[in-house]
């Protein structure tokens, strides 16, 4: 059998006084979100995009002042990004962080149309991440050009990216497919590298 509890009526009204009094202060808090006007939204969102062009000017201040004092430590040294890719410029500085990845090749052909950027044996150079940060110092060690047919396991090892030989010739191919063209007997400048420094330990 159920057995009705009764509240006492001087609480019942206190309990319903304070269900009000929550469900008022409630709205109290809310409502103000409700009531900006048109140009005080425009305001705070104009704000908000000030705020963040600033803080990219500033990030963008410090990335070159950063740069300037690496320039003063590795004279000469070049700066470049890893990939085509931000996902993969990340995944390879971290290969690279790790010691897994200690060579890297490119189209030779790339770098006759920018001769500055082709790696010099012994000089120190500046890897960046996709925003232009600098991430890693590197020196090259060894310098080897040689058809991308031609390219053994040891050398395809070294990139630290594959497994085996056929992993790199497929993500390698479709990786100049997407950046000027592949040919299978194009010739690549392998690049032999030692890290020197991680700059995310400054």
């Amino acid at each position: 059998m159920a057995v009705e509890a009764k509240i006492p009526s001087d609480l019942s009204r206190s309990v319903v006084w304070t269900a009000k009094a929550a469900k008022s202060q409630k709205m109290n808090m809310t409502s103000g979100i409700g009531k900006l006007s048109k140009s005080e939204q425009a305001k705070q969102y104009v704000d908000g995009i000030k705020k963040s062009q600033r803080q990219r000017e500033e990030d963008r201040t410090n990335t070159i002042k950063e740069m300037e004092d690496l320039q003063d430590v590795y004279p000469g040294a070049g700066t470049f990004k890893f990939g085509d890719s931000a996902e993969m410029c990340n995944r390879l500085n971290a290969l690279v962080r790790a010691g897994t990845k200690t060579a890297s090749c490119d189209a030779l052909a790339n770098f006759q149309t920018e001769p500055e950027a082709m790696p010099k044996l012994g000089r120190c150079d500046i890897a960046t991440d996709w925003d232009d940060v600098p991430a890693l110092v590197t020196r090259t060690v060894r310098l080897e050009q040689i058809r991308f047919c031609d390219v053994g396991e040891a050398a395809a090892l070294a990139e630290g990216e594959n497994a085996n030989l056929a992993g790199w010739r497929k993500d390698h191919k479709a990786f100049f497919e997407r950046n000027g063209g592949f040919d299978p007997e194009m010739l690549l400048l392998f690049e032999h590298f030692e890290l020197v420094e991680d700059l995310a330990d400054r």
